[in-house]
């Protein structure tokens, strides 16, 4: 009962301390819009999104002729540089996630300045058109976004209270085991711990190839978002990739020093089964033994009465 026991704490250990701390990266990285925004800017998501844009906004002018779009695209390339585009995705998440923490009431994209950029590149933006930047776009304005926000401090906490639930899995753990295998075990449950790390590092870098083309496909749009898609991926490989790697490192090294703690320095080690080496014969030992063994002669008359041996008495 308690080997099961054991196993059973032993596979809850490697959940907590995994789902803990997965939930930090994304707090700390996801949830963090200057770390966010970093990683959007070293994949070069505003780059493609800035590239994009030109064909975004003419996708829908079917009434105009192949050289007027072809001039609007130029003239929205000339207005828009990455710079703008850039700081405008940073005020988005800076905004959403702000709304997400509870430091904001209502996120929003502000593209107020949006129809005048146009304009000061000469293209021709229409008052119908410039009337849907006229108010920053509210993101959460039917309130579907209030479940994400309520649930934060829950889900912020859940790191803590994780990593309190995987110590106290571990002291449970420790006296569960029978004597001989407790650091056997706490050392797989970090063993076990970094395979799902690197597992999920194995998926962050294989992302591309796996669920890249499917993205691709499923995006129906009349221009090639692909380049951005591939940017987007890139991204979401910056933010979780390298850490990944970094806990599944730091558990195998525990996992090593318990290892090494086990059969080097501690008492708690497996017992040692090997036969005990024999002893090199000697040279008196290897003559004895070579010499052979003479027996002893039959007593004579002399040697009887020498020993105090008597003949019997004849009748």
């Amino acid at each position: 009962m308690k080997r099961f026991l054991s196993h059973v704490l032993m596979n809850i250990a490697v959940f907590l301390l995994t789902a803990s701390l997965f939930i930090w990266i994304i707090d700390a990285r996801v949830l963090n819009s200057d770390v966010l925004n970093d990683e959007f800017n070293k994949a070069g998501v505003s780059q493609e999104l800035t590239k994009l844009l030109p064909d975004m906004l003419t996708s829908g002018q079917s009434d105009a002729t192949q050289e007027e779009i072809q001039d609007i695209q130029n003239k929205v390339s000339d207005a828009i540089q990455d710079d703008y585009v850039q700081g405008k995705i940073a005020s988005i998440t800076s905004s959403v996630i702000a709304f997400m923490k509870g430091d904001v009431q209502a996120p929003v994209i502000d593209l107020r300045d949006f129809p005048e950029q146009l304009r000061a590149r000469g293209v021709d933006v229409d008052d119908e058109f410039a009337k849907n930047f006229e108010e920053p776009i509210e993101i959460n304005k039917d309130g579907n976004l209030n479940p994400i926000s309520d649930g934060y401090s829950i889900f912020s906490t859940l790191k803590y209270i994780g990593l309190g639930l995987f110590a106290l899995v571990l002291v449970l753990e420790w006296f569960v085991t029978e004597k001989g295998k407790k650091l056997k075990r706490v050392s797989r449950i970090f063993l076990y711990s970094g395979l799902w790390f690197l597992l999920y590092w194995g998926l962050i870098i294989l992302l591309p190839k796996v669920f890249g083309e499917s993205l691709r496909t499923s995006v129906q749009a009349n221009y090639d978002a692909s380049g951005l898609i591939d940017a987007i991926i890139k991204a979401v490989q910056g933010l979780f990739a390298s850490y990944f790697l970094g806990f599944a490192v730091a558990c195998f090294l525990i996992a090593a020093v318990l290892y090494a703690i086990r059969h080097f320095m501690h008492g708690d080690v497996v017992p040692n089964t090997n036969p005990a080496p024999e002893k090199a014969p000697t040279s008196d030992t290897t003559a004895e033994s070579s010499s052979p063994k003479q027996e002893n002669p039959p007593a004579t008359d002399g040697d009887k009465k020498n020993t105090g041996e008597s003949e019997p008495e004849s009748k």
